[in-house]
């Protein structure tokens, strides 16, 4: 997580594209060492004279394998197979000028079998992730919406960026038992993983969740599966059911989330326990229902970005380590606990989210309490404020030693994969130069990120700056009194996650001619790269969106939408409407409609407005008066020019300050300010 912000573009309307169903017409026998040689392993001979005529011998013979030798031979007997396939992406509506520019998704189209989608083939590009579908093969699902549930899976790994050094997939099947259909390595060519999405089989039977969790957590993310230790795993469970045991799959789920798996649940159908599904899920956010498998399809873009989400999860494992030698003494070290207490405070304690263990040093280190002993930021807080000052001399070299032979062993809680991070505060030198930046080294050797505070003038620097990764993590504060006004610039460098402080963010898009389409649509990226590193929910980050040309439009309002997903899905279906440079309209919109209480503004949040343009305004000296009445609200204005045909003096005006001043070359460098832009959405 540390410094390194994921930048998956939302999705985005594009025009709807048929796509060729390869599933077979008949259900698939089981496998028998019959086939033929040059076959797919999964496609009997039964299955491959039902193939289209139109595919010829030669065609059929230099077929990809749906499933790998080394894995038929590790499967168990009990192990069929079984599956469906689904699809249904939304269809976008064509809207006038005078209408909002989203798509009016109450009316989108139903497209069962369509491979139609949404969604640039680029999203999650970025992203190194092992994704593990469990699918539902009972037998209330029947072989019909089986396949469309496979349709369905197809079409979110389309959009997937499928490669050995990205996102690798792995299916398991479950019915009276679980079912492997392929591992993580065996299908990382997307053309390929596609084609086996098309012959997997489906075997009715109950619906023993339990038993397809518990396969995925003891083999699917193993090395000899393909798992990867730098990967963050992800589990998608598409069910229509109960679940056999619902307390049987509810530990199996915990367990895996435990151990940093990031696992996402989508129900289909009347008869789904949605208590249940989202006490599987890693959250309530990471759960969604589809009214039954011919809508899965309207449920695409909705997965598609929690799988993505899940792609870049931000958690990490972090070790505090306070100085509690003789130097600080009694009052200044509960200052010190209570800036550690309060910093703790503002990050989401979980399994799947950031885990937190403590440790305090002076003539030996003391262990507090390790990464997997609390599971909820308010416990952790709690026994931080509980902890005892007991003394002594320096010794921070045993304590940076500690952290990397003790926190981070198998046991205590560490998850592979997941950024191991140390911040360690000390008022002293240490009693031991050499060996505290020899201890220092092998941290960072090992990928540590190691962060320092130094508090007070007693301090070597020279070592301060040895014992962090880098210059830039290192953090001098003159006395303790200053620690509570440091907190925020420390949880901002720490992490890009703002929405402890309630924010109204207004995104402002230029729509003009100048732009055309595909700009129009870097814009839109950018905007969801930006909202996907806010906390929103009603009490926390708010998010609105109005474009402009000719004249504005209001995309949503501020209460529109109540949770991230759902605001980067309105986000990626809004549509380009080409005219004149308005600016002044859009910014007088703001003012007098996005920013009022009737649509959602709260009084005790910060309004922040971010402006993209890439031209002059056509009503300049309008532009200027609109613009200091919009900041005359209190609201912070942002203002990013595009390009060379903008006017840095009517930008400057804009803008609050010179500070929330933003210029890049085109609109393919919008990437670069994007995190400059998402710490002063935080800060206001």
């Amino acid at each position: 997580m540390m410094g390194v912000l994921s930048s998956a573009p939302p999705m985005a309307g594009s025009t709807m594209r048929p796509m060729t169903n390869a599933a077979t017409k008949t259900a698939m026998p089981t496998m028998k060492s019959t086939m033929g040689n040059t076959m797919p392993p999964m496609i009997s001979t039964t299955m491959r004279k039902t193939m289209p005529p139109a595919m010829s011998t030669s065609m059929r013979n230099t077929m990809p394998p749906a499933m790998s030798t080394s894995m038929r031979n590790t499967m168990r007997p009990a192990m069929s197979t079984g599956m469906k396939s689904t699809m249904a992406p939304m269809v976008s509506t064509s809207m006038r000028n005078t209408m909002p520019p989203m798509a009016d998704t109450t009316k989108r189209p139903t497209m069962a079998m369509t491979g139609a989608t949404n969604m640039p083939s680029d999203s999650c590009f970025d992203k190194k992730a092992d994704v593990v579908f469990l699918l539902d093969a009972s037998t209330s699902e029947g072989a019909d919406n089986f396949k469309k549930q496979l349709s369905f899976v197809k079409n979110l790994v389309a959009n997937l960026n499928i490669g050995p050094q990205a996102v690798k997939v792995g299916l398991v099947t479950f019915s009276d038992d679980a079912h492997l259909q392929f591992n993580l390595d065996d299908h990382v060519d997307k053309s390929i993983l596609q084609l086996a999405l098309g012959f997997v089989p489906y075997q009715s039977g109950s619906t023993n969740m339990a038993s397809g969790l518990n396969y995925v957590r003891m083999n699917s993310f193993q090395p000899a599966a393909g798992g990867r230790d730098d990967a963050q795993r992800v589990v998608v469970v598409i069910t229509d059911g109960k679940a056999d045991d619902p307390q049987a799959a509810y530990k199996e789920a915990f367990l895996l989330r435990k151990n940093g798996t990031i696992v996402l649940t989508l129900g289909i159908g009347p008869d789904v326990d949605s208590t249940a599904l989202a006490n599987i899920a890693s959250s309530a956010n990471y759960t969604v229902q589809a009214p039954d498998f011919d809508s899965l399809g309207l449920s695409l873009d909705k997965t598609f970005l929690m799988t993505c989400d899940a792609c870049e999860q931000r958690a990490f494992d972090m070790v505090l380590l306070l100085d509690t030698s003789a130097s600080e003494g009694l009052t200044h070290f509960q200052e010190q606990t209570a800036f550690a207490a309060d910093f703790v405070s503002q990050f989401e304690i979980g399994p799947t989210k950031v885990q937190v263990a403590a440790a305090t040093f002076g003539s030996a280190v003391y262990r507090q309490f390790y990464l997997n002993q609390y599971d909820d930021t308010t416990s952790v807080v709690d026994a931080i404020r509980r902890i005892v000052y007991t003394g002594g001399t320096t010794y921070t070299q045993l304590a940076l030693q500690y952290v990397r032979t003790n926190f981070f062993a198998d046991g205590y809680g560490h998850r592979k994969g997941v950024p191991k991070i140390v911040l360690i505060a000390t008022d002293g030198r240490s009693t031991n130069r050499a060996e505290t930046i020899r201890q220092a080294d092998m941290l960072r050797n090992e990928g540590y990120i190691v962060y320092a505070v130094a508090i007070g003038n007693n301090l070597d620097l020279a070592e301060v700056n040895a014992i962090a990764t880098d210059p830039s993590r290192v953090y001098q504060v003159q006395s303790f009194d200053d620690l509570q006004a440091f907190l925020p610039t420390l949880k901002s460098d720490l992490c890009f996650d703002c929405g402890q402080e309630p924010a109204d963010v207004v995104f402002v898009l230029d729509s003009s001619s100048s732009e055309g389409p595909r700009n129009f649509q870097k814009q839109l990226y950018f905007a969801g790269n930006v909202t996907r590193q806010l906390a929103v929910a009603p009490d926390k980050v708010q998010v609105a969106l109005v474009t402009f040309s000719t004249t504005a439009y209001n995309v949503f309002y501020l209460n529109r939408y109540k949770n991230k997903y759902d605001v980067l899905d309105a986000i990626a279906r809004t549509n380009y409407i080409a005219g004149s440079t308005h600016t002044d309209e859009a910014l007088t919109f703001v003012r007098l409609n996005t920013l009022s209480t009737l649509h959602g503004r709260r009084l005790q949040a910060q309004p922040v407005v971010i402006v993209l343009t890439d031209g002059q305004s056509s009503l300049p000296a309008e532009t200027l008066s609109a613009a200091q009445l919009l900041q005359g609200t209190g609201a912070t204005v942002i203002a990013v020019g595009i390009g060379s045909n903008t006017d840095d003096a009517e930008l400057s005006a804009i803008a609050s300050d010179a500070a929330h001043k933003f210029n890049v070359n085109s609109f393919d460098f919008l990437f670069s300010i994007q995190d400059q832009i998402v710490k002063e959405t935080c800060e206001g």
